[in-house]
């Protein structure tokens, strides 16, 4: 850098030197050059023809002399060989000639390989003066750096035995150095995927709860403290509170819906013997009737529930009841209690009310006509649909009028049995046939009710001959007035 100068005060002196070295170089250079020109100036002076060229001319011509002599000596051979096979010769001189090739081969191999060991040679000693030293330098600061990272058990119980098993699979460090920060690139976003959820969360809690805390937090131990204050503290509270609610709305569950239930159903059923009781001294012609009461098929587990005799103990210990039947309670109370569920409508849940707090729900009812004369027995529910208007008609007004008398007591004696027995029917009987109809009534007097029949006046010809009194009502013009009927 500072053999030669451009600028400052040895400028000058080193041009000067420069130029004094230059015409030393040249002066040299020209004292070759004379040297030079003086030994060929004397090879110009020498002869055209000097006397090695002159013997090596003579022994020319000497060997030319002999030429027939060799010429003779060369048929010779060629006759001698020609005596001869030479096809092995041949092969071998080929053998030579492949040989040959192959030695040249093998030594321009051996050469390359020379080179390349050597080169090799210089890599290794390389790789173990400065570069293996370094890399193990960078191995130890690394391994230094994990193990202040990452805890020894972790290192040691986990990250290694995921390394050797990742090894044992013939995966090289490479393949795993990749495929890990792969991996790594996943879990952290899914880490920060997760981290946006919980922000997410707990800005919703905040906001719920008109919280202050802090959302970006990366720790979650003031959430942490609040679940486990909510969870060991508050939450027991909030269970026995729950709990003693729970014991509570059980007991008046059974103490008063159920035990509603039960009397309302033992009550029909007992209205339904008392009807019996009335149906058992009447015939409708040949036929008889009673009432059958059961347990619905379909609600027999509540049916069964509320019959159960445990539901009769007297005193603050339920337990056996309530264990007994808890499913099936919490099952009915999912029917008609509103728990807040916003895909159960409305409609649905006041139908189910009006329903499950309706003692007809848990029984089947059904009417029972059983003919005299082959004591054959029949079911309404199953003859309604297939028996004409007036034979379908029929049981309907049986069991109206077993209705009334029930009410009325018409079968019992003193005060109670002091009633109207007023019944009031608007075109009753309108498709039964003379006969039955004729039997209907005999039935209503049987009863002894008092019936007052409302007809259109085609029919006062047929109901006049059977009722105590027959009013007709008539209409003139703008005025209506009432009549007895008289056949006469």
């Amino acid at each position: 850098l500072y053999q030669t100068a451009y600028i400052g005060r040895r400028v000058g002196e080193e041009q000067i030197l420069a130029k004094h070295k230059a015409v030393e170089d040249c002066r040299k250079l020209c004292d070759s050059y004379r040297s030079l020109h003086d030994i060929i100036s004397e090879a110009n002076e020498l002869e055209v023809i000097n006397t090695y060229e002159v013997n090596n001319s003579m022994a020319l011509i000497e060997n030319a002399s002999n030429i027939k002599a060799i010429k003779e000596n060369l048929k010779f051979i060629e006759e001698e060989l020609n005596k001869h096979d030479l096809t092995q010769i041949q092969s071998y001189e080929q053998r030579i000639s492949d040989i040959t090739e192959d030695l040249e081969q093998l030594a321009k191999e051996k050469e390359d390989l020379l080179i390349e060991k050597g080169n090799l040679i210089s890599q290794i000693k390389n790789y173990q003066e400065e570069k293996l030293p370094k890399e193990q330098c960078a191995a130890n600061e690394r391994l230094e750096r994990l193990e202040n990272m990452y805890d020894g058990f972790f290192i040691d119980e986990i990250g290694n035995v995921e390394y050797q098993k990742l090894v044992d699979q013939g995966k090289t460090t490479i393949e795993i150095v990749t495929e890990t920060k792969v991996n790594l690139s996943k879990a952290q976003y899914l880490a920060n995927s997760s981290k946006s959820a919980v922000i997410r969360l707990r800005k919703d809690y905040i906001k719920d709860y008109r919280l202050s805390y802090d959302v970006d937090s990366d720790d979650n131990d003031v959430y942490d403290n609040e679940l486990n204050e909510m969870r060991d503290i508050k939450l027991p509270q909030y269970q026995l509170a729950i709990d003693d609610a729970y014991n509570k709305a059980t007991k008046q569950f059974k103490d008063d819906f159920i035990n509603k239930l039960r009397t309302a159903i033992e009550t029909v059923e007992s209205q339904i013997d008392e009807l019996n009781v009335a149906l058992a001294s009447s015939t409708f012609g040949n036929d008889s009737y009673r009432f059958l009461v059961r347990p619905s098929v379909e609600y027999r587990k509540y049916y069964d529930m509320i019959k159960d005799d445990l539901l009769l103990q007297v005193g603050e210990d339920d337990s056996a009841f309530v264990e007994k039947y808890k499913d099936t309670m919490n099952e009915l109370f999912q029917q008609i209690v509103d728990d807040g569920n916003n895909d159960k409508k409305n409609n649905e849940l006041i139908a189910n009310v009006e329903k499950f707090t309706d003692y007809r729900s848990y029984l089947d009812f059904d009417l029972i006509v059983t003919n005299k004369e082959t004591n054959e027995e029949q079911r309404l529910s199953k003859m309604i649909k297939k028996k004409s208007g007036g034979e379908t008609q029929t049981p309907f007004y049986i069991a109206i009028l077993a209705s009334f008398s029930q009410l009325y007591h018409a079968n019992e004696e003193g005060n109670i049995a002091n009633t109207t027995r007023l019944i009031i029917f608007d075109e009753a009987f309108s498709k039964m046939d003379p006969t039955r109809f004729k039997e209907a009534v005999r039935l209503l007097r049987k009863f002894n009710l008092q019936v007052i029949l409302s007809a259109p006046s085609d029919k006062v010809g047929k109901i006049s001959e059977l009722v105590d009194e027959t009013l007709v009502v008539l209409h003139d013009k703008n005025r209506s007035f009432v009549k007895l009927f008289d056949k006469e």
